[in-house]
């Protein structure tokens, strides 16, 4: 038996060795920290640089043709914030 499961099973523990063990105020602070970190705001540029991106793929698909640059400078604008309200974008 470990060290650990010995004062566990030890009378006058406080908690028995089978009981779910608590949450502390760490631990339930620690999701709502990882959370806000995960949904840091995007900056300006990182938001442009998704739309050229994202152009860039639009274009390519439609095989690079002229003339519908803004099209797809529009059509990927329009991606990229959808994406980012949804939260399936988010900052490095």
């Amino acid at each position: 038996m470990t060290e650990i499961a010995k004062s566990r099973s030890r009378k006058g523990s406080q908690r028995p060795a089978d009981a779910p063990l608590q949450r502390t105020a760490v631990a339930a602070r620690a999701p709502q920290a990882l959370l806000s970190r995960m949904q840091a705001p995007i900056t300006a540029a990182q938001r442009y640089a998704m739309i050229c991106e994202a152009a860039y793929f639009l274009a390519e698909r439609r095989g690079f043709g002229a003339g519908h640059e803004l099209e797809d400078w529009v059509a990927a604008e329009a991606l990229i914030d959808a994406k980012l309200a949804d939260g399936r974008y988010r900052a490095p």
